[in-house]
């Protein structure tokens, strides 16, 4: 990232891409604080922002726990005409929840005329990650039930509640969804498929987890 700024910088015409190149690099890759600050120098100069834009400097907000940062961002946002993008209203969302302004991550969720998997796993997990399990779950059945098909992320996402719930036959629902996908191998979601299993006291289960994965780190002691 730092040669990529040196180019930026030394180059006498920037287009929007550019921009939206660089900004997504430090979301990416960090420093995130890099993203918004390249943000607020295309207001500065004048120059448009589009959906391209928003999420990523949304993300680096969240990355950073920025609230009122993130606020302003998404004041352009609607002052821009892009508060309908589902994709930017995705990323509000996560940057809400990661604060802990789960609240206004529903609000942004209630208007969106079209949701994706990417939307509907990030309220959950904004659910789960702020201890509210059973609506968390609530939102994967009504996600579930409406056709949408979960994602190895979303199955992480909800799998803690199942674990703080202690609701251990709908976890090995979540785990048996999992292999239909045939994203059972991934290493985040054993992780937490071990804990669950762990935490509801099938200990034989976790540890065939454990011994099946090719790589361990400590969170999987």
């Amino acid at each position: 990232m730092d040669y990529a700024r040196k180019l930026f910088d030394l180059m006498p015409e920037r287009d929007l891409f550019l921009w939206n190149t660089m900004i997504r690099g430090y979301a990416d890759l960090g420093p995130c604080q890099e993203a918004i600050v390249l943000y607020r120098d295309m207001h500065r100069i004048g120059l448009l922002h589009d959906s391209y834009t928003f999420p990523s400097v949304v993300r680096s907000c969240a990355v950073l726990s920025a609230l009122m940062e993130g606020r302003e961002v998404h004041c352009n946002i609607i002052k821009n005409g892009f508060d309908l993008d589902v994709f930017v209203q995705s990323s509000l969302i996560t940057m809400y929840s990661q604060s802990g302004e789960i609240f206004n991550s529903e609000l942004v969720f209630g208007e969106m005329v079209v949701r994706n998997i990417v939307s509907w796993t990030a309220l959950i997990a904004g659910y789960v990650q702020n201890g509210f399990f059973e609506k968390g779950l609530g939102v994967f059945r009504e996600m579930v039930a409406l056709g949408t098909q979960p994602n190895a992320i979303t199955l992480v996402s909800i799998l803690p509640a199942c674990a703080g719930l202690e609701f251990l036959n709908l976890g090995k629902l979540v785990h048996g969804c999992a292999v239909k996908l045939g994203v059972d191998s991934d290493i985040s979601l054993i992780n937490t498929l071990i804990t669950l299993y762990g935490k509801c006291g099938i200990v034989d289960t976790a540890r065939s987890l454990f011994d099946q994965m090719p790589v361990r780190s400590l969170s999987e002691a």
